[in-house]
């Protein structure tokens, strides 16, 4: 057996059930605001639900105006609005 997995930040930290819920409502919002298709829609949770790090969950709200999910340990990136 290997040791212990490389924690290099605060990405390959573990998210927890209460994180990947999080996310998911983020994908059910968007897809009934018409931001994400049903086919979208159900890849992204099928991802969402595999998560493991928060690094594998922040790439599912990237797009998305209330995205990405912040990851804990960084600062939340500065939106721009276009006018």
């Amino acid at each position: 057996m290997s040791g212990p997995p490389d924690v290099s930040g605060p990405r390959d930290l573990r998210c927890s059930d209460v994180d990947r819920e999080r996310v998911a409502e983020a994908l059910r919002e968007a897809a009934g605001d018409g931001r994400l298709t049903l086919s979208e829609l159900e890849e992204r949770l099928e991802a969402t639900f595999r998560a493991r790090t928060y690094g594998d969950l922040e790439p599912m709200t990237r797009d998305l105006p209330a995205g990405p999910y912040p990851v804990p340990g960084l600062p939340v990136p500065a939106r721009t609005v276009a006018a």
